[in-house]
Protein backbone atom coordinates (compact mmCIF):
# COMPACT_ATOMS: atom_id res chain seq x y z
CA UNK A 1 0.00 0.00 0.00
CA UNK A 2 1.81 3.42 -1.18
CA UNK A 3 -0.19 5.56 1.21
CA UNK A 4 0.04 4.40 4.69
CA UNK A 5 -1.02 7.58 6.26
CA UNK A 6 -4.81 7.39 5.11
CA UNK A 7 -4.71 3.52 5.46
CA UNK A 8 -3.42 4.43 9.36
CA UNK A 9 -6.30 6.51 9.87
CA UNK A 10 -8.73 4.48 7.56
CA UNK A 11 -7.97 2.03 10.34
CA UNK A 12 -7.92 3.74 13.66
CA UNK A 13 -11.74 5.12 12.96
CA UNK A 14 -12.69 1.78 11.87
CA UNK A 15 -11.85 0.21 14.86
CA UNK A 16 -13.03 3.52 17.03
CA UNK A 17 -16.13 3.41 15.61
CA UNK A 18 -17.24 -0.18 16.05
CA UNK A 19 -17.81 -0.55 19.66
CA UNK A 20 -18.61 -5.21 19.85
CA UNK A 21 -15.13 -4.80 18.00
CA UNK A 22 -13.10 -2.97 20.70
CA UNK A 23 -14.50 -4.81 23.94
CA UNK A 24 -13.90 -8.16 22.58
CA UNK A 25 -10.79 -7.00 21.45
CA UNK A 26 -9.15 -3.93 23.69
CA UNK A 27 -5.63 -4.53 22.07
CA UNK A 28 -7.32 -3.62 18.77
CA UNK A 29 -8.59 -0.38 19.87
CA UNK A 30 -4.94 0.28 21.73
CA UNK A 31 -3.64 -0.41 18.18
CA UNK A 32 -5.80 2.51 16.78
CA UNK A 33 -4.66 4.76 19.13
CA UNK A 34 -0.98 4.37 18.24
CA UNK A 35 -1.11 4.56 15.14
CA UNK A 36 -3.32 7.81 15.87
CA UNK A 37 -0.40 9.12 17.80
CA UNK A 38 1.91 8.22 15.09
CA UNK A 39 0.24 10.36 12.53
CA UNK A 40 0.29 13.27 14.50
CA UNK A 41 -3.50 13.32 16.14
CA UNK A 42 -2.99 13.04 19.64
CA UNK A 43 -6.38 15.18 20.69
CA UNK A 44 -8.11 12.36 18.45
CA UNK A 45 -6.24 9.66 20.67
CA UNK A 46 -7.37 10.93 23.51
CA UNK A 47 -11.09 10.79 22.99
CA UNK A 48 -10.44 7.50 21.79
CA UNK A 49 -8.30 6.45 24.71
CA UNK A 50 -10.80 7.29 27.37
CA UNK A 51 -13.86 5.64 25.38
CA UNK A 52 -11.26 2.40 25.39
CA UNK A 53 -10.42 2.85 29.09
CA UNK A 54 -14.07 1.66 29.82
CA UNK A 55 -13.82 -1.45 28.11
CA UNK A 56 -9.93 -2.76 30.12
CA UNK A 57 -11.37 -3.45 33.80
CA UNK A 58 -11.05 -7.62 32.90
CA UNK A 59 -7.76 -6.98 30.29
CA UNK A 60 -4.42 -8.54 31.05
CA UNK A 61 -2.11 -6.76 32.77
CA UNK A 62 0.15 -5.91 30.19
CA UNK A 63 -2.67 -4.18 28.37
CA UNK A 64 -2.88 -1.99 31.35
CA UNK A 65 0.29 -1.20 31.22
CA UNK A 66 0.49 -0.18 27.41
CA UNK A 67 -3.07 2.23 27.86
CA UNK A 68 -1.26 3.68 30.88
CA UNK A 69 1.95 4.34 28.37
CA UNK A 70 -0.51 5.83 25.47
CA UNK A 71 -1.84 8.27 28.28
CA UNK A 72 1.33 9.63 29.46
CA UNK A 73 2.22 9.62 25.26
CA UNK A 74 -0.63 11.85 24.81
CA UNK A 75 -0.20 13.66 27.79
CA UNK A 76 3.92 14.54 26.71
CA UNK A 77 2.08 15.14 23.42
CA UNK A 78 -0.26 17.97 24.49
CA UNK A 79 2.49 19.71 26.65
CA UNK A 80 0.70 18.00 29.99
CA UNK A 81 4.48 17.29 30.72
CA UNK A 82 3.55 16.62 34.63
CA UNK A 83 0.42 14.41 34.22
CA UNK A 84 2.73 12.15 31.66
CA UNK A 85 5.85 12.10 33.98
CA UNK A 86 3.41 10.92 36.90
CA UNK A 87 2.10 8.06 34.91
CA UNK A 88 5.94 7.09 33.68
CA UNK A 89 6.88 7.25 37.20
CA UNK A 90 4.10 4.99 38.16
CA UNK A 91 5.28 2.48 35.89
CA UNK A 92 8.77 2.63 36.41
CA UNK A 93 8.04 2.36 41.01
CA UNK A 94 7.22 -1.43 39.83
CA UNK A 95 9.82 -2.52 37.04
CA UNK A 96 9.51 -5.92 38.03
CA UNK A 97 5.92 -6.42 36.91
CA UNK A 98 6.67 -4.55 33.33
CA UNK A 99 7.16 -6.34 30.09
CA UNK A 100 10.82 -5.65 28.46
CA UNK A 101 8.81 -3.54 25.83
CA UNK A 102 7.05 -1.32 28.29
CA UNK A 103 9.73 -1.14 30.67
CA UNK A 104 12.07 0.21 27.23
CA UNK A 105 9.13 2.70 26.54
CA UNK A 106 9.15 4.00 30.18
CA UNK A 107 12.33 5.00 30.33
CA UNK A 108 12.46 5.93 27.01
CA UNK A 109 9.52 8.54 27.88
CA UNK A 110 11.13 9.82 31.35
CA UNK A 111 13.88 10.62 29.50
CA UNK A 112 12.21 12.93 26.85
CA UNK A 113 9.98 14.51 29.27
CA UNK A 114 13.18 15.39 31.59
CA UNK A 115 15.21 16.36 29.23
CA UNK A 116 12.24 18.63 27.35
CA UNK A 117 11.58 20.13 31.26
CA UNK A 118 15.71 21.00 31.33
CA UNK A 119 16.71 18.74 33.53
CA UNK A 120 19.01 16.80 32.11
CA UNK A 121 20.47 14.34 34.43
CA UNK A 122 17.85 12.17 35.25
CA UNK A 123 16.90 12.37 31.90
CA UNK A 124 20.35 10.80 30.79
CA UNK A 125 20.29 8.20 33.48
CA UNK A 126 16.59 7.25 31.81
CA UNK A 127 17.97 7.13 28.39
CA UNK A 128 21.50 5.45 29.02
CA UNK A 129 18.68 2.84 30.93
CA UNK A 130 16.40 2.73 27.65
CA UNK A 131 19.46 2.18 25.47
CA UNK A 132 20.60 -0.93 27.70
CA UNK A 133 17.21 -2.68 27.22
CA UNK A 134 16.86 -1.75 23.66
CA UNK A 135 18.98 -4.86 23.23
CA UNK A 136 16.72 -7.61 25.00
CA UNK A 137 13.44 -6.37 23.27
CA UNK A 138 12.01 -8.24 20.16
CA UNK A 139 10.13 -5.11 18.46
CA UNK A 140 12.17 -3.61 16.15
CA UNK A 141 10.11 -0.37 16.18
CA UNK A 142 11.06 0.05 19.66
CA UNK A 143 14.56 -0.16 19.51
CA UNK A 144 14.63 2.18 16.48
CA UNK A 145 12.56 4.36 18.55
CA UNK A 146 15.09 4.50 21.07
CA UNK A 147 18.36 5.06 19.10
CA UNK A 148 16.61 8.10 17.06
CA UNK A 149 15.56 9.58 20.09
CA UNK A 150 19.06 9.06 21.24
CA UNK A 151 20.50 10.35 17.91
CA UNK A 152 18.04 13.64 18.33
CA UNK A 153 19.03 14.48 21.64
CA UNK A 154 23.07 14.70 20.94
CA UNK A 155 22.14 16.83 17.72
CA UNK A 156 20.50 19.06 20.56
CA UNK A 157 23.98 19.23 21.99
CA UNK A 158 26.18 19.20 19.02
CA UNK A 159 27.53 15.78 19.00
CA UNK A 160 27.07 15.02 15.59
CA UNK A 161 29.32 11.90 15.25
CA UNK A 162 27.53 10.13 18.23
CA UNK A 163 24.03 11.02 16.00
CA UNK A 164 25.38 9.46 13.05
CA UNK A 165 26.54 6.37 14.70
CA UNK A 166 22.52 5.91 16.18
CA UNK A 167 20.93 7.01 12.75
CA UNK A 168 23.35 4.17 11.03
CA UNK A 169 22.33 1.60 13.42
CA UNK A 170 18.54 2.48 12.50
CA UNK A 171 18.61 2.66 8.65
CA UNK A 172 21.29 0.11 8.41
CA UNK A 173 20.76 -2.69 11.04
CA UNK A 174 16.94 -2.93 11.03
CA UNK A 175 14.04 -3.67 8.67
CA UNK A 176 11.73 -0.57 9.04
CA UNK A 177 10.74 -0.29 5.19
CA UNK A 178 7.33 -0.22 6.54
CA UNK A 179 7.87 2.05 9.61
CA UNK A 180 7.53 5.57 7.81
CA UNK A 181 7.27 7.27 10.75
CA UNK A 182 10.93 6.04 11.99
CA UNK A 183 12.30 6.27 8.57
CA UNK A 184 10.79 9.95 8.55
CA UNK A 185 12.61 10.82 11.81
CA UNK A 186 16.07 9.01 11.47
CA UNK A 187 16.30 10.65 8.14
CA UNK A 188 15.94 14.19 9.18
CA UNK A 189 18.04 13.43 11.69
CA UNK A 190 20.91 12.28 9.50
CA UNK A 191 19.91 15.42 7.24
CA UNK A 192 20.50 18.11 10.67
CA UNK A 193 23.74 15.95 11.69
CA UNK A 194 24.85 17.20 7.48
CA UNK A 195 24.01 20.64 7.90
CA UNK A 196 26.07 20.74 11.24
CA UNK A 197 28.74 19.33 9.84
CA UNK A 198 28.94 21.50 6.66
CA UNK A 199 28.13 19.41 4.14
CA UNK A 200 24.23 20.88 2.60
CA UNK A 201 25.05 18.76 -0.65
CA UNK A 202 24.23 15.76 0.96
CA UNK A 203 21.79 16.66 3.61
CA UNK A 204 19.36 18.13 0.89
CA UNK A 205 19.94 14.00 -0.70
CA UNK A 206 18.86 12.87 2.77
CA UNK A 207 16.16 15.27 2.86
CA UNK A 208 14.77 14.14 -0.43
CA UNK A 209 14.36 10.63 1.03
CA UNK A 210 13.12 12.02 4.08
CA UNK A 211 10.50 13.68 2.26
CA UNK A 212 9.21 10.44 0.96
CA UNK A 213 9.22 8.89 3.79
CA UNK A 214 7.51 11.68 5.91
CA UNK A 215 4.63 12.07 3.46
CA UNK A 216 3.57 8.58 3.16
CA UNK A 217 3.43 8.60 7.30
CA UNK A 218 1.59 11.12 7.08
CA UNK A 219 3.40 13.40 9.64
CA UNK A 220 2.63 17.30 8.68
CA UNK A 221 5.26 18.97 11.09
CA UNK A 222 7.84 16.13 9.99
CA UNK A 223 7.25 17.78 6.41
CA UNK A 224 7.56 21.30 7.61
CA UNK A 225 11.02 20.49 9.77
CA UNK A 226 12.55 18.73 6.58
CA UNK A 227 10.99 22.09 4.62
CA UNK A 228 12.95 24.40 6.98
CA UNK A 229 16.16 22.47 6.87
CA UNK A 230 15.77 22.64 3.11
CA UNK A 231 15.48 26.08 3.10
CA UNK A 232 19.10 26.47 5.35
CA UNK A 233 20.55 24.28 2.87
CA UNK A 234 19.68 25.60 -0.13
CA UNK A 235 20.66 29.29 1.16
CA UNK A 236 23.98 27.71 2.04
CA UNK A 237 24.48 26.45 -1.49
CA UNK A 238 23.17 29.89 -3.17
CA UNK A 239 20.05 28.69 -4.40
CA UNK A 240 18.05 31.57 -2.94
CA UNK A 241 14.67 31.59 -4.62
CA UNK A 242 13.87 27.92 -3.80
CA UNK A 243 15.33 28.52 -0.26
CA UNK A 244 12.91 31.12 -0.21
CA UNK A 245 9.90 29.06 -1.16
CA UNK A 246 11.14 26.18 1.72
CA UNK A 247 10.55 28.69 3.93
CA UNK A 248 7.82 30.11 3.61
CA UNK A 249 6.44 26.83 2.96
CA UNK A 250 7.87 25.74 6.48
CA UNK A 251 6.27 28.87 8.09
CA UNK A 252 2.97 28.46 6.83
CA UNK A 253 2.75 24.63 7.71
CA UNK A 254 4.06 25.24 11.46
CA UNK A 255 1.57 28.46 11.85
CA UNK A 256 -1.22 25.89 10.78
CA UNK A 257 -0.48 23.82 13.36
CA UNK A 258 -0.29 26.07 15.82
CA UNK A 259 3.57 25.59 16.51
CA UNK A 260 4.88 28.60 17.78
CA UNK A 261 8.61 27.35 18.30
CA UNK A 262 8.77 26.24 14.84
CA UNK A 263 6.80 29.03 12.77
CA UNK A 264 9.52 31.42 14.66
CA UNK A 265 12.59 29.92 13.42
CA UNK A 266 11.19 29.50 10.14
CA UNK A 267 10.63 33.43 9.96
CA UNK A 268 13.84 34.09 11.47
CA UNK A 269 15.56 32.61 8.69
CA UNK A 270 12.99 34.09 6.31
CA UNK A 271 13.62 37.62 7.28
CA UNK A 272 17.21 36.76 7.18
CA UNK A 273 16.81 35.45 3.85
CA UNK A 274 15.30 38.85 2.61
CA UNK A 275 17.87 40.69 4.36
CA UNK A 276 20.57 38.92 1.81
CA UNK A 277 18.34 39.60 -1.33
CA UNK A 278 17.70 43.32 -0.44
CA UNK A 279 14.27 42.96 0.33
CA UNK A 280 14.15 44.60 4.49
CA UNK A 281 10.89 45.82 4.23
CA UNK A 282 9.54 42.06 4.09
CA UNK A 283 12.43 41.46 6.83
CA UNK A 284 11.19 44.33 9.00
CA UNK A 285 7.78 42.75 9.12
CA UNK A 286 8.64 39.66 10.28
CA UNK A 287 11.18 40.81 12.44
CA UNK A 288 8.87 43.11 14.19
CA UNK A 289 6.22 40.45 14.47
CA UNK A 290 8.94 37.75 16.12
CA UNK A 291 10.24 40.43 18.29
CA UNK A 292 6.40 41.41 19.87
CA UNK A 293 6.24 37.00 20.38
CA UNK A 294 9.54 36.48 21.54
CA UNK A 295 8.98 36.56 25.28
CA UNK A 296 6.57 33.37 24.79
CA UNK A 297 9.20 31.54 23.35
CA UNK A 298 11.56 29.08 25.30
CA UNK A 299 14.71 28.13 23.26
CA UNK A 300 17.14 31.10 24.62
CA UNK A 301 19.00 30.42 21.06
CA UNK A 302 16.23 31.21 18.98
CA UNK A 303 15.22 34.65 20.89
CA UNK A 304 19.57 35.37 20.71
CA UNK A 305 18.70 34.96 16.55
CA UNK A 306 15.42 36.88 16.66
CA UNK A 307 17.62 40.12 18.45
CA UNK A 308 20.59 39.73 16.26
CA UNK A 309 17.80 39.83 12.93
CA UNK A 310 16.67 43.50 14.93
CA UNK A 311 19.65 44.94 15.79
CA UNK A 312 21.17 44.19 12.42
CA UNK A 313 17.61 46.17 10.91
CA UNK A 314 18.31 48.87 13.27
CA UNK A 315 21.98 49.40 12.21
CA UNK A 316 20.76 49.74 8.46
CA UNK A 317 18.34 52.06 9.60
CA UNK A 318 20.95 54.22 11.88
CA UNK A 319 19.28 53.69 14.61
CA UNK A 320 22.13 52.52 17.01
CA UNK A 321 20.88 52.97 20.34
CA UNK A 322 17.93 50.29 19.52
CA UNK A 323 20.89 48.00 18.00
CA UNK A 324 22.67 48.08 21.43
CA UNK A 325 20.21 47.40 23.29
CA UNK A 326 19.05 44.34 21.20
CA UNK A 327 23.14 43.33 20.87
CA UNK A 328 23.09 43.71 24.81
CA UNK A 329 19.80 41.07 25.25
CA UNK A 330 21.11 38.52 22.20
CA UNK A 331 24.40 38.41 24.69
CA UNK A 332 22.82 37.18 27.57
CA UNK A 333 20.79 34.90 25.56
CA UNK A 334 23.64 33.39 24.12
CA UNK A 335 25.04 33.10 27.24
CA UNK A 336 21.93 31.23 28.92
CA UNK A 337 21.68 28.96 25.63
CA UNK A 338 25.58 27.99 25.74
CA UNK A 339 25.33 27.59 29.21
CA UNK A 340 22.03 25.15 29.35
CA UNK A 341 23.44 23.18 25.97
CA UNK A 342 26.71 22.99 28.38
CA UNK A 343 24.74 21.55 31.20
CA UNK A 344 23.64 18.67 28.96
CA UNK A 345 26.55 17.55 27.05
CA UNK A 346 28.19 17.32 31.15
CA UNK A 347 25.28 15.64 32.31
CA UNK A 348 25.35 13.30 29.52
CA UNK A 349 29.36 12.40 29.83
CA UNK A 350 29.26 12.24 33.77
CA UNK A 351 26.00 9.58 33.21
CA UNK A 352 28.24 7.61 31.18
CA UNK A 353 31.28 8.33 33.32
CA UNK A 354 28.53 6.65 36.35
CA UNK A 355 27.99 3.54 34.40
CA UNK A 356 31.57 2.91 32.97
CA UNK A 357 32.38 3.26 36.89
CA UNK A 358 29.35 1.04 37.99
CA UNK A 359 31.10 -1.60 35.09
CA UNK A 360 34.41 -1.17 36.85
CA UNK A 361 32.76 -2.19 40.35
CA UNK A 362 31.29 -4.65 39.13
CA UNK A 363 34.59 -5.84 38.13
CA UNK A 364 36.38 -5.03 41.35
CA UNK A 365 33.45 -6.96 43.66
CA UNK A 366 34.32 -9.97 41.14
CA UNK A 367 37.74 -9.80 42.12
CA UNK A 368 36.85 -9.37 45.87
CA UNK A 369 35.00 -12.43 45.80
CA UNK A 370 38.16 -14.35 44.33
CA UNK A 371 39.98 -13.37 47.47
CA UNK A 372 37.43 -14.39 49.50
CA UNK A 373 36.84 -17.92 48.15
CA UNK A 374 41.16 -18.04 48.21
CA UNK A 375 40.55 -17.20 51.98
CA UNK A 376 37.88 -19.66 52.78
CA UNK A 377 40.39 -22.29 51.05
CA UNK A 378 43.13 -21.63 52.61
CA UNK A 379 41.00 -21.84 56.09
CA UNK A 380 39.44 -24.77 55.02
CA UNK A 381 43.28 -25.89 54.34
CA UNK A 382 44.20 -24.81 58.48
CA UNK A 383 41.45 -26.65 59.68
CA UNK A 384 42.38 -29.90 57.47
CA UNK A 385 46.18 -29.56 58.74
CA UNK A 386 45.47 -29.93 62.89
CA UNK A 387 49.42 -29.99 63.57
CA UNK A 388 51.49 -27.61 60.91
CA UNK A 389 54.71 -28.49 59.99
CA UNK A 390 57.14 -25.82 59.35
CA UNK A 391 56.61 -26.37 55.66
CA UNK A 392 52.53 -26.51 56.13
CA UNK A 393 53.33 -23.24 57.70
CA UNK A 394 55.35 -21.50 55.42
CA UNK A 395 52.90 -22.41 52.73
CA UNK A 396 49.95 -20.99 54.96
CA UNK A 397 51.94 -18.00 55.60
CA UNK A 398 52.65 -17.71 51.43
CA UNK A 399 49.09 -17.95 50.80
CA UNK A 400 48.06 -15.16 53.49
CA UNK A 401 50.85 -12.84 51.74
CA UNK A 402 49.43 -13.60 47.97
CA UNK A 403 45.98 -12.57 49.29
CA UNK A 404 47.00 -9.07 51.19
CA UNK A 405 49.23 -8.35 47.95
CA UNK A 406 46.52 -9.31 45.52
CA UNK A 407 43.99 -7.21 48.14
CA UNK A 408 46.41 -4.44 47.63
CA UNK A 409 47.05 -4.19 44.12
CA UNK A 410 43.02 -4.28 43.37
CA UNK A 411 42.88 -1.18 45.72
CA UNK A 412 45.20 0.20 43.60
CA UNK A 413 44.10 -1.22 40.46
CA UNK A 414 40.36 0.69 41.31
CA UNK A 415 41.39 3.70 42.37
CA UNK A 416 43.86 3.89 38.83
CA UNK A 417 41.42 2.85 36.99
CA UNK A 418 38.67 5.68 38.29
CA UNK A 419 41.34 8.44 37.42
CA UNK A 420 42.69 7.24 34.25
CA UNK A 421 41.41 6.45 30.83
CA UNK A 422 41.79 3.01 29.85
CA UNK A 423 41.88 3.39 26.28
CA UNK A 424 44.65 6.50 26.29
CA UNK A 425 45.78 6.76 29.59
CA UNK A 426 44.74 10.22 29.79
CA UNK A 427 42.90 11.59 32.93
CA UNK A 428 38.99 10.22 33.26
CA UNK A 429 36.20 13.16 32.85
CA UNK A 430 35.58 13.45 36.52
CA UNK A 431 39.45 13.43 37.77
CA UNK A 432 40.15 15.93 35.06
CA UNK A 433 37.59 18.02 36.33
CA UNK A 434 38.18 17.46 40.25
CA UNK A 435 42.42 18.45 39.27
CA UNK A 436 40.78 21.51 36.99
CA UNK A 437 38.78 22.80 40.05
CA UNK A 438 41.71 23.01 41.91
CA UNK A 439 43.44 24.71 39.46
CA UNK A 440 41.21 27.35 38.83
CA UNK A 441 40.92 28.29 42.50
CA UNK A 442 44.81 28.30 42.87
CA UNK A 443 45.30 30.33 39.77
CA UNK A 444 42.38 32.80 40.52
CA UNK A 445 43.58 33.66 44.22
CA UNK A 446 47.29 33.67 43.06
CA UNK A 447 45.95 35.93 39.64
CA UNK A 448 47.75 34.05 37.50
CA UNK A 449 47.22 32.65 33.98
CA UNK A 450 45.00 29.49 33.56
CA UNK A 451 44.23 28.08 29.42
CA UNK A 452 41.68 25.66 28.88
CA UNK A 453 42.13 23.50 25.74
CA UNK A 454 39.23 21.34 24.41
CA UNK A 455 40.12 19.34 21.21
CA UNK A 456 37.80 17.54 18.72
CA UNK A 457 38.88 14.57 16.16
CA UNK A 458 37.41 15.61 12.84
CA UNK A 459 35.34 13.00 11.23
CA UNK A 460 36.24 9.97 13.65
CA UNK A 461 33.00 8.33 12.62
CA UNK A 462 34.19 8.19 9.05
CA UNK A 463 37.15 6.71 10.57
CA UNK A 464 35.76 4.26 12.33
CA UNK A 465 33.06 3.08 9.69
CA UNK A 466 35.83 3.07 6.64
CA UNK A 467 38.98 1.48 8.89
CA UNK A 468 36.74 -0.43 11.79
CA UNK A 469 36.93 0.26 15.36
CA UNK A 470 40.18 -1.29 16.25
CA UNK A 471 41.75 1.22 14.05
CA UNK A 472 39.62 3.87 15.52
CA UNK A 473 40.78 2.68 19.19
CA UNK A 474 44.31 2.30 18.03
CA UNK A 475 44.65 6.13 16.35
CA UNK A 476 43.05 7.47 19.84
CA UNK A 477 45.99 5.57 21.82
CA UNK A 478 48.49 7.22 19.53
CA UNK A 479 46.51 10.86 20.06
CA UNK A 480 46.74 10.17 23.94
CA UNK A 481 50.38 9.50 23.23
CA UNK A 482 50.92 12.81 21.04
CA UNK A 483 49.03 14.98 23.69
CA UNK A 484 51.07 13.68 26.58
CA UNK A 485 54.37 14.29 24.47
CA UNK A 486 53.03 18.14 23.30
CA UNK A 487 51.81 19.41 26.85
CA UNK A 488 54.27 17.65 29.18
CA UNK A 489 55.13 20.43 31.96
CA UNK A 490 52.28 21.56 34.22
CA UNK A 491 49.54 20.11 32.26
CA UNK A 492 46.27 18.29 33.17
CA UNK A 493 44.88 16.59 29.91
CA UNK A 494 42.02 14.19 30.20
CA UNK A 495 39.83 12.00 27.48
CA UNK A 496 36.41 13.95 28.04
CA UNK A 497 34.49 11.00 26.12
CA UNK A 498 34.61 9.75 22.68
CA UNK A 499 37.14 11.75 20.79
CA UNK A 500 37.12 14.62 22.57
CA UNK A 501 39.70 15.85 25.00
CA UNK A 502 40.89 18.50 27.41
CA UNK A 503 43.76 20.13 28.60
CA UNK A 504 44.35 22.62 31.16
CA UNK A 505 47.42 24.66 31.34
CA UNK A 506 48.59 26.78 34.00
CA UNK A 507 50.95 30.44 33.54
CA UNK A 508 50.67 29.87 29.93
CA UNK A 509 49.93 33.19 27.61
CA UNK A 510 47.93 32.13 24.37
CA UNK A 511 51.21 32.43 22.28
CA UNK A 512 52.72 29.98 24.35
CA UNK A 513 49.40 27.45 23.97
CA UNK A 514 49.34 28.02 20.83
CA UNK A 515 53.01 27.13 19.86
CA UNK A 516 51.99 23.60 21.84
CA UNK A 517 48.77 22.89 20.00
CA UNK A 518 50.98 23.52 16.54
CA UNK A 519 53.51 20.66 18.12
CA UNK A 520 50.46 18.62 18.92
CA UNK A 521 48.95 19.13 15.32
CA UNK A 522 53.11 18.14 13.55
CA UNK A 523 52.62 15.26 16.06
CA UNK A 524 49.41 14.06 14.93
CA UNK A 525 50.24 14.65 10.98
CA UNK A 526 53.69 12.91 11.54
CA UNK A 527 52.20 9.61 12.18
CA UNK A 528 52.29 6.56 10.05
CA UNK A 529 50.80 7.02 7.04
CA UNK A 530 49.42 3.51 6.72
CA UNK A 531 47.17 4.29 9.64
CA UNK A 532 43.70 6.51 8.71
CA UNK A 533 44.65 10.24 8.15
CA UNK A 534 42.67 12.58 11.09
CA UNK A 535 42.71 16.39 11.99
CA UNK A 536 42.09 17.96 15.17
CA UNK A 537 39.78 20.90 15.82
CA UNK A 538 40.36 23.23 19.41
CA UNK A 539 38.35 26.06 21.14
CA UNK A 540 40.66 28.06 23.85
CA UNK A 541 39.08 29.71 26.95
CA UNK A 542 41.69 31.41 29.22
CA UNK A 543 40.86 32.46 32.88
CA UNK A 544 39.64 36.41 32.83
CA UNK A 545 37.23 37.45 35.38
CA UNK A 546 34.91 33.96 35.27
CA UNK A 547 32.76 32.66 38.45
CA UNK A 548 33.99 29.28 37.82
CA UNK A 549 35.53 26.23 35.56
CA UNK A 550 32.09 25.21 34.16
CA UNK A 551 32.17 28.90 32.41
CA UNK A 552 35.12 28.63 31.31
CA UNK A 553 34.31 25.27 29.57
CA UNK A 554 31.28 26.47 28.07
CA UNK A 555 33.11 29.45 26.46
CA UNK A 556 35.78 26.83 25.31
CA UNK A 557 33.01 24.53 24.19
CA UNK A 558 31.63 27.03 21.98
CA UNK A 559 34.80 28.15 20.44
CA UNK A 560 35.14 24.71 19.74
CA UNK A 561 31.72 24.42 18.34
CA UNK A 562 32.41 27.28 15.59
CA UNK A 563 35.62 25.64 15.04
CA UNK A 564 33.80 22.77 13.48
CA UNK A 565 31.07 24.74 12.38
CA UNK A 566 34.06 26.45 10.39
CA UNK A 567 35.26 23.80 8.17
CA UNK A 568 37.03 21.88 10.90
CA UNK A 569 41.16 21.48 11.59
CA UNK A 570 41.34 24.92 13.10
CA UNK A 571 41.88 26.91 16.28
CA UNK A 572 39.03 29.22 17.74
CA UNK A 573 40.13 31.49 20.76
CA UNK A 574 37.41 33.57 22.87
CA UNK A 575 38.35 37.01 22.56
CA UNK A 576 39.48 38.56 25.91
CA UNK A 577 37.71 41.82 25.19
CA UNK A 578 34.13 39.68 25.38
CA UNK A 579 35.85 37.32 28.28
CA UNK A 580 31.98 37.32 29.52
CA UNK A 581 30.37 36.23 26.76
CA UNK A 582 30.52 32.97 25.56
CA UNK A 583 28.69 33.81 21.90
CA UNK A 584 31.30 35.73 20.97
CA UNK A 585 34.84 34.47 19.48
CA UNK A 586 37.94 35.27 16.99
CA UNK A 587 39.27 32.87 14.88
CA UNK A 588 42.88 31.86 14.45
CA UNK A 589 43.72 29.13 11.87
Amino acid sequence: MRNPASATLFIALILMIDPVYGQSDPEARLNAIELLLEADQPRQARSALAEARAHLQGALSETKQRATLLQARIDADTGQFEDALNSVRELLQQPAELTPKHLLESHALAARLYLAGKNPEPGFEHLLEALALAARVRESSSRAAVWIMAAEVHLDIGETETALHFVSMVLDGLEIQDLWHLQCRALIARARALMMNGEPDRALEELQRASRSCDDAGLPLRLAEINLIRGRALQRTGRLQPAREALENAMLAYGQANHRAGEAAAATKLAGLRMTIEDEGGAAALAETLLSDSDRLEDPLLRAAILDLAAELAVRNGDLASASAHRRQEVELLREGHLQRQRMRLALLQSGQRSQQQTLTLEMLHSRNEMLELDQATRKQNLLSIGFTSGGSALAALLLGALLVKSGRDRKWLQQMSRRDGLTGLYTHTHFFELGEQMFERARQREQPLTLILADADHFKQINDEFGHLAGDRLLERLGRAFRESFKNGAVIGRLGGEEFGVLLENSDLDTTLARIERLRSAVGAMPSDEPRVTLSFGIAELAGQQGLETMFAQADQALYDAKDGGRNRVVTVARVFQNFPGNSSLLT
